[in-house]
């Protein structure tokens, strides 16, 4: 509302807002003007370019944005980690610099499968995060993270991919890929299924010479095999407080086959003393079942609770044949595996920064039976065997963060962890083995991120606990 008095004759009145169309009426004195209506001038903004910094060193590491950049032109969520600082890849794995291999989370939710990376497409991923100081929210003995964070979906209505590549190196390998999805209010439904067809081929050709001995070692190795890979889940947002999810994965290696001939010789003077060619031929075939839960609430913007929870069971068979001329070995291997997990965590302020507090939770079983095979001709001294091995984890954290102005940022935090871990083989509990044990992981960190310098300072107290497969009673 507005009142102009003491207007005269043959007067105008403009009327301007930013956003809005400029209005220009004729006033006569005392006249009501009644409701004016502007209207938006959508041509006024014509482009803002927002310029920001692609990479953001913090306490914990480096934050990449992905999203509308160079990277997100690459192909696939693989491709992207490939070219981030810190990061390198070989033979499908990743490792951090000076940290070892990473684990990996997606929107939150723990990667058990790397596979799964081939089916995110860069122009989906909005930012990866790589923690080379993780803190005591990480099991004590993870020393490196990488965090997915994706584009929420836009649009509603159906959606699909359709995905091929092929690539060479000395053998053709090809993949493929269709995903179905459908998006409605909050909730998206998606399903996919693919496919990997690896081949790989490698000669390698070694000389050694020790005093008057000489040796020669000359390898060809073959390898093949055929990945599944399928999918099916949905996601739920309701307005901005709650988001939640299930996914079911499931994951088939029908066929993979290797194969290495070698040719040794041995000279003496440079005499032909001895000759000696093996060929190692191994096949086996693997599945997988995965099942995934997640749930976000946010109690406020700085405020939330995340949980999820991780189900697995995987089982493979694999069969090796050793020829040493006519005689060889013959063995195989059968496992079944079992991973139940779960994790919760809370996020709030606190005196300027935020805090961070949660538990953990797991259990896990590895059965393994190892079986020299009938028809083993080849003088050796292995042995039919059955491992098990079983372990119970928990633990809780606490994790504190905050910012001093623009450039200096700093964490502290502590886990405490309880593990429980029992080992058996041919039925007979290994006690040395088998231990129980309770530890305290302090962390801490401090990084400044100046325009042209950035630089932290971390502390790390970690453990080291052995894998399922170093424990395994089978021998390759």
């Amino acid at each position: 509302y507005f009142a102009i008095k003491n207007i005269g004759m043959n007067h105008l009145i403009r009327m301007s807002f930013i956003g809005y169309k400029t209005q220009i009426i004729d006033v006569a004195k005392n006249k009501d003007l009644g409701t004016i209506l502007m209207q938006k001038d959508e041509s006024m903004l014509g482009e803002v370019t927002v310029r920001a910094k692609t990479y953001l060193h913090t306490a914990e590491g480096i934050t990449v944005n992905i999203g509308n950049g160079p990277l997100s032109k690459l192909g696939n969520a693989t491709d992207v980690l490939k070219h981030l600082p810190f990061v390198m890849e070989k033979n499908n794995s990743f490792s951090v610099i000076g940290k070892g291999t990473p684990i990996i989370y997606i929107n939150n939710r723990r990667l058990r499968d790397s596979n799964e990376l081939n089916q995110i497409n860069s122009s989906d991923i909005r930012q990866v995060q790589v923690i080379t100081n993780p803190g005591a929210e990480y099991d004590a003995t993870v020393n490196a993270v990488i965090k997915i964070t994706t584009s929420k979906p836009i649009g509603e209505g159906w959606g699909g991919t359709i995905d091929a590549g092929i690539s060479s190196e000395r053998k053709l390998s090809h993949h493929g890929e269709a995903t179905v999805d459908y998006s409605t209010g909050g909730l998206d439904v998606f399903t996919s299924l693919r496919y990997d067809r690896d081949m790989s081929e490698s000669n390698q050709r070694t000389n050694r010479t020790y005093s008057t001995t000489y040796l020669e070692d000359a390898l060809k190795m073959r390898d093949r095999g055929t990945t599944w890979y399928g999918n099916v889940g949905f996601n739920y947002q309701h307005r901005n407080n709650l988001s939640l999810g299930m996914l079911y994965k499931y994951t088939s290696m029908p066929h993979d086959a290797y194969k290495n001939l070698g040719d040794i010789s041995f000279y003496n003077n440079k005499k032909s003393k001895r000759e000696l060619t093996f060929c190692d031929n191994r096949s086996g075939k693997t599945q997988s079942h995965h099942l995934n839960a997640y749930l976000n609430y946010n109690f406020t913007k700085d405020t939330y609770l995340t949980f999820d929870a991780d189900y697995l069971r995987g089982t493979g068979n694999n069969h090796q044949d050793y020829f040493q001329a006519q005689d060889g070995i013959h063995t195989k291997t059968n496992s079944h595996n079992k991973l139940y997990a779960s994790r919760i965590k809370f996020i709030t302020p606190f005196i300027g920064g935020a805090i961070t507090t949660g538990m953990e939770g797991s259990y896990t079983r590895n059965n393994n039976a190892y079986t020299v095979l009938d028809g083993t001709t080849l003088n050796n001294e292995l042995q039919s065997s059955h491992n098990v091995a079983k372990q119970k984890l928990f633990s809780g954290f606490t994790e504190y963060k905050r910012q001093f102005g623009e450039r200096w940022s700093a964490n502290i935090g502590g886990r405490f962890e309880h593990v429980d871990f029992n080992y058996s083989a041919d039925g007979i509990k290994h006690n040395e083995t088998s231990k129980a044990y309770n530890g305290f992981y302090p962390s801490a960190g401090v990084a400044y991120n100046g325009n042209v310098i950035q630089m932290s300072l971390a502390y790390r107290y970690t453990t080291f606990r052995p894998t399922h497969f170093m424990l395994r009673s089978s021998v390759e």
